[in-house]
């Protein structure tokens, strides 16, 4: 599996080869409709998370892992990230985070 990363914004826009070799997965939805109980769910064990949600390590560059989690291949219940395929055998389908592992519906 392969991310798609903004540099500028530092986050995973979508992933290639998820399901199958040379699927394609765009982001539909981020982390922007999480309320900030949730963010910092996300991130409580992050050593750059700070008690307002906000991490102080935006200025300077995320780490990777911060930029890939949780992915697309994650079951995380209060997780709002979605993912819509754009080429493979699942085009069309939505992969939402909080659903069981390997769940797509069809919009």
């Amino acid at each position: 599996m392969k991310a798609v990363i903004d540099m500028d914004n530092q986050s995973a826009v979508g992933y290639i080869d998820v399901y199958e070799d040379g699927d394609e997965w765009k982001k539909i939805q981020g982390c922007e409709v999480c309320p900030l109980e949730t963010k910092k769910k996300c991130c409580h064990d992050c050593y750059s998370s700070l008690p307002n949600g906000d991490c102080e390590v935006h200025e300077k560059g995320k780490p990777f892992n911060c930029i890939v989690a949780p992915s697309i291949k994650m079951c995380i219940t209060h997780c709002s990230l979605e993912y819509q395929c754009v080429k493979g055998t699942n085009i069309g389908k939505i992969r939402r985070v909080k659903d069981l592992l390997n769940v797509f519906i069809t919009p």
